[in-house]
């Protein structure tokens, strides 16, 4: 017998369920089974109160509209077969409801000689009683003469409001009537279980293998109506039971710090002493691995054992093996049987590969729908691509990273082939074939402006320029920020799923619908407003990020605000333009502040403070020679550029005046690379702006071996 989930059974109702193992047509019903799953109510059959109750949620419930129409009561015909009688015959309900009164109780009619369940002169039910204890009887109606049969002892339970109790009542050929109890509490939690017996003789006018009537009568007030609802309603005759008991499910019920809780579902009531025998159980890892004992069983409901275990091994799937357990009438599982435990026990469905995304020439991620099992995500020969598997799995709980022994090349479609691949409730993903295209222009996209403190009521915005010699498609590009905690993107958006930017061309990300009206825009039609909300960039510090959907990074910026040209009182309002397409994002030295000829900002065209920096082999140049750092876009630094045949020195840069005295050390052991260019701000070690006149600027270049290299160059600073 299947007792529902009482998880879903919070509210303050009435329900009563009769369970069976089979059903038959209404006019041949030799058993009675209803589940109330159909929402077409009122089903063929029944009679009575119907138009005052509906299904839902798989129940029979009292409708609002029949709030004051107590009582309501339902019934429906059935009746056994002759040679069922001669079996032991059992009904099974189970039920939740609120304190028992004289104006808000049920009376379940097992067998009724009248649809009229209440004008019955012949019945088998139960009722409960009004007055502590209350407890719940089972009566037989005879000529209309009421008389009680068995009482059970628990009372305690039915004294709380809303108690869900299962009543099971057994009548054997030798007349031997069996009344069991088992209370649960709204929390679905198994609280204690009652059985009284009696030898009794029913008089032959209760005749279960003549027609009768199952059904209840809801007596309830207007502010109870909703407390109450019918469920699973089950008669049967018992055969002889030979059959060993079934592993229906295993899955993960719950966890702490240390262990894992494992509920194990059969398909029949189990033996008590042998179900929660830890000896009984097994748990290895799949495949077939080292076998590790449960610390103990508990029996949770006649059908249910929960396992306590040591933590599993995460992102892995488990299997059960479970011998010996033995079925209420002593038949023991032979052989043992093995189940896979269910990260979620309803999970059946199957995952489902996604996509496929190239990351590098000889790599490509597929991705998956949910988190996937380690074992059988990091087995090469589930993925393979004209046949030839990968030579490296790495796993990444909803995604694999596979690298191939070949190179892809350039704009070319490959087919990656998966299969065998398990979710955590072991189910395999179908055998599944993506396609992906082997595609590195967009690693040309670059950060090439950006305002991250924009004037009140505007917005921010960013600039993205094209280096490519090929137009690149935006829906798979999104804006991002970066989470520093946790090391991966945060606040991403979509730019655009149908815009393209030009070859060596420039479009701008922002939400600003009017940004003509603070800068000079001029191609609007390269202004995209995107998908989603553009991340909200921090005015003191931050990081703006291009990257692809699939999280993998492009571009990165690390902004703040002292990259703005010292001598600005105020940079709200004030872009950071890129100076160079061929200098590194992150060198703080490739970054300006929009010029103030240029409105402090440029969306869509050339930055007003972008340089082609000139580079002598073998020397250094310092353009312009004649500079003035007073923030108007004009000649405000000096760049310090150079370009060396050895790509291995170290260098260190300081600024002299005419006296020969040392005015700032721009830079100490600096690793400089083949070429490069650094900018004096014409500021000296204290930030202070340097006085008018001439300046030298002396670098000096050394590598590994000692070679080393000086070179000095005039700058004049004046103030226009």
């Amino acid at each position: 017998m299947k007792i529902k989930s009482f998880n879903m059974i919070r509210r303050c109702v009435l329900v009563f369920c009769v369970v069976f193992l089979m059903a038959v047509p209404l006019n041949l019903r030799a058993q009675l089974y209803e589940d109330f799953s159909s929402p077409a109510w009122p089903y063929a059959g029944w009679v009575g109160d119907t138009a005052d109750f509906a299904t839902n949620t798989g129940q029979l419930k009292i409708l609002q509209s029949a709030q004051n129409s107590s009582p309501a009561t339902v019934a429906v015909p059935y009746s056994f077969l002759a040679g069922d009688t001669i079996f032991p015959l059992r009904f099974d309900f189970e039920l939740q409801m609120p304190n028992p009164t004289s104006s808000n109780h049920v009376d379940v009619y097992l067998w009724g000689d009248s649809s009229n369940l209440e004008n019955s002169q012949n019945a088998l039910y139960v009722a409960f009683t009004y007055v502590r204890p209350k407890r719940a009887v089972l009566y037989q109606r005879v000529g209309g003469v009421s008389t009680a049969l068995l009482t059970t002892d628990t009372a305690v339970v039915l004294n709380t409001e809303n108690t869900l109790v299962r009543l099971s009542l057994i009548r054997t050929p030798a007349n031997l009537l069996t009344l069991v109890l088992d209370v649960f509490n709204t929390n679905s939690a198994f609280l204690r279980s009652d059985t009284v017996s009696t030898t009794h003789i029913l008089p032959s006018a209760i005749n279960f293998a003549g027609q009768g009537y199952f059904g209840g009568r809801f007596t309830y007030t207007s502010g109870n109506y909703n407390r109450y609802y019918l469920d699973n309603i089950n008669l049967r005759a018992l055969v002889p039971d030979t059959v060993p008991p079934s592993v229906r499910s295993a899955a993960i019920a719950s966890s702490d710090d240390n262990n894992d809780f494992v509920l194990v579902t059969f398909n029949e009531p189990v033996d008590s002493v042998s179900a929660v025998n830890a000896n009984n159980y097994r748990i290895t890892t799949m495949p077939q691995m080292e076998q590790n004992p449960v610390f103990n069983g508990t029996l949770v409901s006649e059908t249910q054992v929960r396992l306590n275990y040591s933590r599993l091994i995460p992102n892995m799937l488990h299997q059960l093996r479970v011998c010996n357990v033995k079925d209420l009438a002593g038949n023991a599982m032979s052989p043992c049987q093995t189940a896979p435990i269910k990260l979620h026990a309803d999970d059946y469905q199957a995952p489902v590969a996604t996509e496929a995304v190239d990351r590098s020439v000889n790599t490509v991620r597929v991705r998956f729908n949910e988190v996937m099992d380690s074992l059988s995500a990091l087995n090469t020969a589930n993925y393979s691509i004209s046949g030839v598997n990968p030579t490296e799995v790495e796993y990444g709980r909803t995604s694999a990273l596979l690298t191939f022994s070949q190179s892809w090349q350039e704009l070319t479609s490959y087919t990656l082939h998966v299969e065998n691949v398990y979710d955590l409730s072991a189910n395999a993903v179908a055998s599944t074939d993506l396609t992906f295209v082997f595609d590195t222009t967009c690693n040309n996209l670059i950060i090439n402006e950006i305002l991250f403190n924009p004037q009140t009521g505007g917005e921010d915005y960013v600039e993205i320029y094209n280096k490519s010699e090929r137009a690149i498609p935006l829906g798979n590009i999104i804006l991002a920020t970066w989470d520093d905690n946790n090391s991966c993107l945060k606040t991403a958006c979509r730019i655009s799923d149908s815009a393209v930017i030009a070859p060596h061309d420039y479009c701008v990300v922002t939400r600003d619908t009017a940004l003509n009206r603070h800068y000079t825009v001029m191609s609007p039609e390269k202004v995209i407003y995107p998908v989603n909300a553009l991340p909200t960039f921090a005015n003191g510090e931050g990081t703006v990020i291009i990257a692809l959907k699939d999280s993998t990074v492009i571009d990165r910026l690390d902004y703040t605000e002292k990259m703005h040209n010292t001598f600005l009182n105020n940079v709200k309002g004030v872009s950071l333009e890129r100076r160079s397409f061929d200098l590194g994002t992150q060198n703080e030295s490739n970054w300006h502040s929009a010029a103030k000829s240029a409105g402090y900002g440029t969306p869509t065209y050339k930055n007003s403070q972008s340089y082609d920096f000139l580079y002598n082999e073998g020397d250094i140049t310092v353009e312009p020679t004649l500079f003035s750092p007073d923030a108007d876009g004009y000649n405000d630094v000096a760049n310090i550029s150079y370009q060396f045949e050895n790509c291995d020195y170290t260098g260190n840069i300081f600024i002299y005046d005419a006296q020969g005295r040392l005015v700032r050390r721009m830079e100490r052991n600096a690793i400089l690379g083949c070429h490069g260019v650094f900018a004096w701000d014409g500021t000296n070690e204290a930030k202070a702006r340097c006085q008018v006149g001439n300046y030298v600027v002396y670098m000096e270049v050394f590598d590994t071996k000692g070679n080393k290299q000086t070179f000095k160059k005039v700058v004049t600073l004046m103030v226009k």
